[in-house]
């Protein structure tokens, strides 16, 4: 998988079991994908995709169809501008939410998964902090402490 900032475009290589990859397929996004993160998103078991798109403040939806081919299913407006997009269950109920650090605008932007496939308008959790947020490491212990921050919309930087 691979992002591409010019075309606004994801590319998504397979690879043939021994060492070589069949030609790429290309799923148009929204403008400026940066990053790409891989998990199952709408209870299928299959790998689907979400897509930080920086240049278009979105995270697109990529679900997967089976033999290698997704269908771009949504588009996320998030508030600030995006930077870094991770993964986990922030809320305990066994589905892959979505969170983004957005540079500009001082905090994370949660996209609960609804388990399907979509996910809740955005939550913005502020940072208390002077200095822009560009990058999100999720950790297991930290993932209900985001839960907890997303509930009292309180977060503090060290």
């Amino acid at each position: 998988m691979t992002t591409n900032l010019r075309t606004s475009a994801v590319s998504l290589f397979i690879n043939n079991g021994d060492g070589s990859f069949r030609d790429g397929s290309d799923y148009s996004v929204q403008k400026g994908p940066i990053k790409v993160v891989a998990g199952d998103l709408d209870g299928d078991k299959d790998v689907d995709l979400a897509v930080l798109c920086f240049s278009a403040s979105a995270v697109s939806i990529l679900l997967n169809r089976g033999k290698g081919s997704f269908v771009v299913a949504s588009k996320y407006d998030i508030t600030g501008s995006p930077a870094d997009l991770c993964s986990g269950d922030f809320n305990g109920d066994g589905k892959i939410d979505l969170v983004t650090a957005n540079s500009n605008s001082l905090n994370l932007s949660i996209l609960l998964n609804k388990g399907n496939g979509t996910f809740a308008k955005d939550v913005s959790i502020l940072y208390l902090t002077n200095h822009s947020v560009s990058c999100v490491v999720i950790l297991t212990k930290t993932q209900r402490l985001i839960w907890r921050l997303l509930e009292t919309k309180i977060l503090m930087c060290f």
